[in-house]
Order: C-alpha cells, then structure tokens, then sequence
C-alpha cells in the first residue's frame, strides 16, 4: 500500500468481550506517518460510531516530538525567506567534502537546530 518505497504493516483483531461487546483492536505501522494518517481518516469515515484511539510508542512519541520542534524551528527561521542552497558536496570516507552556498535564514535554521540540540 502507499507509494513506491513506502510499507504498511497492519494486524487485526476481532472478539467478543464479556457483556457481549464486539471488540476490534488493530494497528498499523508504516515508514511514512502520513500513510497511517490516511488509514485512520478512512476509517472514521466508513465507521463514524467507532472510537479510534491511536496509541503511540515512546519512540514514535519522540519521533513526533523532534519532527515538530525542527518544524516549529524552520518557519520561525525561514518564513518569508529565499532558502536557496546550492554548491557540491561529496563524502570521502567518513567525512563530507565539498562547499555550499546558503542564505542567511539557512544559516539561522542549522544554528537553531545545533542550539537546541546543545540544551538537550
């Protein structure tokens, strides 16, 4: 499911609980967040009785968290902004040579992020 490259992996369960409530547990785990996100919509649409919890890990909860932060840190430093970055980089090794021309909101970004990191 999903575009080329992606995967979705996806269980399901279904039972009768005691006071003869049916009961569906299933989840979904997939390399793009954004695909789950789809599955979950569809469902609330085909089933709007159900109650669709979603539950998380504590590392897609870390995960989410990081992504919103570098988010958050990106529209602060680059709104309003030509990000353009152009050079040649190339990896010898271990390391990364090369130069890149950025612009300063580019700039500001990398030092938000390397500042953020350096307070955790």
């Amino acid at each position: 499911m999903g575009d080329e490259g992606h995967r979705v992996d996806v269980f399901a369960e279904l039972f009768e609980s005691p006071g003869s409530k049916r009961v569906f547990v299933a989840g979904a785990g997939a390399t793009e967040g954004k695909q789950v996100d789809e599955i979950l919509k569809k469902l609330q649409v085909a089933w709007p009785e159900w109650q669709i919890h979603v539950v998380l890990t504590q590392e897609e909860r870390q995960t989410r968290k990081e992504r919103e932060t570098y988010l958050r840190l990106a529209r602060e430093t680059m709104t309003g902004c030509d990000s353009l970055t152009q050079g040649t980089l190339r990896r010898v090794d271990s390391k990364i040579e090369g130069h890149a021309e950025v612009n300063e909101c580019v700039l500001a970004y990398i030092g938000s992020i390397l500042a953020t990191v350096m307070q955790e």
